[in-house]
């Protein structure tokens, strides 16, 4: 499902402003300037995940109606397809004109593709024969209509999967195996982890991820001469997580060729009692190093911020803060996410309580605090604007969601009223003048939009209940 998830709010954020470099979801738009009002879109009819129930949809006019493309299934033998054999079906689409279905065979594992070059027109079938234990695809990206990757897996078995990197340089007729760490039978990969995530920007840079169920090393991978050559990047363990490990792949996502950001979720269990925390490293050099410019500190129940401004690191005791119901901190297992704003002046950090969510926010020039969920039943997801000091957050007891904007400057909130009874999962774009938000109404998930100019909201597409359980590290702020 992982797979399939990664990058799902990509349309939203395609629809406010702001590109894509790599990651596919079920909607994508033309990546040529001057083919801006092609898009197209995907789902599964029953929501079952094969071939025969794959619908792709063409829109020429920015979304606003659409066209399903016919698939020339009936010219495939129906073994080669068959849900019994085949374990996803993953659809990319590069730009106007050319677009890959592709999917493994495991029981002789065979990579099919079918791809158009004409906009969907017309298809080609392609067919190559990979690898043993080729068994299922974990991510496919062409960044050029002949260069694309394949990142193919094994099924998992006792946190254990083989994982082969192949490429292409003639539009997926033929790949050859790539190996990232070594000349092993395998990608040189490690066999370690069951969750792997890859990414490339441009023909040369490009980055493969693994999970760590056995440490909190982070497994990350680099090219940068389109992988003739890899190594392994180092991002450093922050304090007070040593004995964690990491059960999700992550790789960075950049907003131009210096800055970019890694998200790492790390995991352990402590007395029984599990705890989660994503540290977001960052990078001002296009990731040849990477800091952890905010996280919190387990034992001593602090919140350490490095500041990129002045290098220095400031540390919060969160003992010193109550939050909702005068509700005191115990545990770092309370903090659920913290955030730094983009000038290194507010911090954003949202706790789990006994029987509820809040936040606060916190100065970083004299460690006074906001205390700013109560008056709205509860405040998370918040998300700080990529260019300015305002807070998207969602808010609002069971049955009454919302979202909201914190102005920390003027200390102004601003209310969107929006007809759902929950809401999750904000972003913004890349201009800070749109944000896109999941809502929940009547058992129904639909991906929408807010224009914070007019403060309107728009219906994009709608969403399966399990296409949210996890959305992942997919967002390209470009």
């Amino acid at each position: 499902m992982k797979r399939f998830l990664a990058g799902l709010l990509i349309l939203a954020l395609l629809l406010t402003g702001c590109g894509i470099a790599a990651k596919q979801s079920n909607a994508v738009n033309s990546s040529k300037s001057n083919e801006s009002d092609i898009m197209w879109k995907w789902s599964f009819k029953n929501n079952h995940k094969a071939l025969e129930n794959l619908q792709i949809f063409k829109s020429t006019d920015k979304g606003n109606s659409w066209t399903e493309i016919n698939l020339p299934i009936n010219t495939l033998p129906k073994d080669a397809y068959s849900d019994v054999y085949v374990e996803n079906v993953v659809p990319y689409f590069l730009d106007s004109d050319n677009g890959w279905i592709s999917w493994i065979n495991n029981s002789d594992t065979i990579l099919y593709m079918i791809k158009t070059t004409d906009g969907g027109k017309t298809w080609s079938k392609l067919i190559y024969k990979l690898p043993q234990l080729s068994q299922s695809i974990s991510k496919i990206q062409f960044v050029t209509p002949n260069i694309g990757w394949l990142l193919a897996v094994s099924d998992g078995a006792a946190e254990q999967q083989i994982k082969y990197l192949f490429k292409t340089n003639d539009g997926g007729k033929t790949w050859k195996k790539v190996n990232v760490t070594s000349s092993d039978s395998y990608s040189g990969l490690p066999i370690v982890g069951t969750s792997t995530d890859m990414i490339f920007y441009g023909v040369d840079n490009g980055w493969v991820g693994v999970s760590n169920p056995v440490s909190a090393d982070v497994i990350l991978y680099r090219t940068v001469d389109g992988g003739n050559t890899w190594i392994k990047v180092s991002v450093p363990i922050p304090q007070g997580y040593e004995k964690y490990c990491i059960l999700s792949a992550s790789v960075p996502v950049f907003k131009d060729d210096k800055n970019g950001t890694l998200n790492v979720d790390f995991y352990r269990t402590n007395n029984g009692k599990a705890e989660n925390h994503t540290v977001t490293y960052v990078t001002d050099d296009g990731g040849n190093t990477w800091s952890a410019n905010v996280y919190a500190y387990d034992e001593n129940k602090h919140i350490f911020v490095k500041l990129k401004t002045k290098g220095e690191i400031k540390k919060f005791d969160l003992m010193d803060y109550v939050i909702m119901k005068d509700y005191k901190i115990t545990s770092v297992a309370d903090v659920k996410t913290v955030s730094l704003s983009y000038d290194n002046k507010l911090i954003y950090v949202n706790f789990n309580l006994p029987e509820d969510t809040d936040s606060i926010i916190i100065q970083v020039n004299d460690g006074k605090f906001i205390k700013f969920g109560d008056r709205y039943g509860g405040a998370t997801n918040g998300v700080w604007s990529p260019n300015h000091d305002e807070l998207a957050f969602t808010s609002g007891t069971i049955g009454k969601g919302g979202v909201y904007l914190y102005d920390a400057e003027n200390n102004f909130y601003k209310n969107f009223h929006v007809p759902y009874i929950n809401i999750a999962k904000i972003f913004w774009n890349c201009d800070g003048d749109r944000i896109s938000f999941i809502g929940e109404k009547n058992s129904d998930f639909e991906l929408c939009t807010i224009d914070l100019k007019n403060g309107k909201y728009s219906v994009i597409n709608k969403l399966n209940p399990e296409d949210i359980k996890s959305l992942e590290k997919s967002i390209i702020w470009k």
